[in-house]
């Protein structure tokens, strides 16, 4: 609650000067000197202004601050917002249900979660990320791995793997069915909660852009992020989703129907950006922004750094579509 300054103003009564002087405050005496009721008339008028001054100075330095437009909290403010440091490095641990993880997927894992820390240092400028603790538990039989997707709380999935923002921890089905696409879908999942814990809501444009690239590390040596087959051939049939409905179409939407063309455009936009110059200046801003603006909502804010890029939005979506032409046509050959 805010206090308030009261200023209050004493009334003065003014005596009468003694002497000669009538009751007009003429001395009839001494003409030469001006009528006093004149001179304290100037002085009430004089003091009234500098009293006015006074009030109206204090009633702006007192008045309450109007306050700008309130703006609707992201449904998880409270993880967007860390109490901790979002600056953090994730430190993953790696565990097994029902199930041995082979020594070479802990060796995979380990090093793609150093080029995972590796990039978002870069990204965000920041000198040194700080251990923030992860879990990522491997569930060797399907029908515990449905138990537990079907649980609450579950935040985003794909089809074997899926992530819990609040308790920082992802889940991959690692069956006989699904042993060689494990560590892609493990990484793919790891992305999720790097980019929750660093920028907060994004847009699934970003959010799965950014899964996907991660998806396709392949650990070398030297390590190295390949094109997704399966992705070029799908956009090189259908075509990619047009620049300006990709970003701005929400959550709910994206994973629905036509999802497997937007997930392929939201990959080959984030892999086109990341490949060259002007592509990386930008999206390095893009998610700096984001980082610094973490606890508020709204596509806009990302969709906005992409204004940058040389050319607009415009020259963005043709250079992309030149990109994916070109890589398809490779692929090809």
């Amino acid at each position: 609650m805010r206090h308030w300054a009261v200023l209050s103003v004493p009334g003065h009564k003014h005596a009468q000067s003694p002497g000669t002087s009538g009751q007009d405050g003429i001395d009839r005496d001494n003409p030469s000197n001006p009528p006093k009721a004149s001179l304290r008339l100037k002085q009430s008028l004089l003091m009234g202004l500098a009293l006015g001054v006074v009030l109206a100075f204090a009633a702006l330095l007192f008045a309450p601050q109007r306050e700008g437009p309130v703006r609707a909290e992201p449904r998880d403010v409270a993880l967007s917002c860390y109490a901790q440091s979002a600056n953090s490095r994730m430190a993953v641990s790696v565990t097994g249900v029902d199930v041995d993880v082979p020594e070479a997927l802990h060796a995979r894992l380990d090093l793609a979660s150093q080029l995972l820390n590796a990039r978002w240092q870069d990204w965000l400028g920041v000198d040194e990320l700080t251990p923030a603790p992860a879990s990522l538990q491997f569930l060797g039989d399907a029908a515990r791995f449905h138990s537990v997707y079907d649980g609450p709380n579950v935040e985003g999935s794909t089809a074997t793997g899926f992530y819990r923002i609040r308790s920082h921890e992802a889940f991959v089905l690692f069956d006989e069915a699904h042993r060689r696409s494990a560590a892609a879908t493990a990484l793919h999942e790891l992305s999720h909660l790097h980019t929750a814990w660093h920028l907060g809501p994004t847009p699934p444009w970003l959010n799965e852009g950014l899964a996907e690239y991660f998806e396709t590390l392949r650990p070398g040596p030297p390590p190295a992020f390949v094109r997704s087959r399966s992705h070029l051939e799908l956009l090189l049939s259908q075509g990619p989703v047009p620049l300006t409905e990709l970003l701005r179409l929400p959550r709910r939407e994206f994973a629905r129907e036509d999802a497997q063309r937007r997930y392929a455009s939201a990959w080959s936009l984030t892999t086109f950006l990341l490949e060259h110059r002007a592509g990386r200046e930008v999206f390095r801003a893009l998610l700096r922004d984001a980082h610094a603006r973490r606890c508020e909502s709204g596509a806009e804010l990302r969709i906005d750094a992409l204004l940058a890029y040389p050319g607009g939005l415009e020259s963005l979506e043709q250079a992309w579509e030149r990109w994916i032409s070109r890589h398809v046509v490779r692929r090809r050959g």
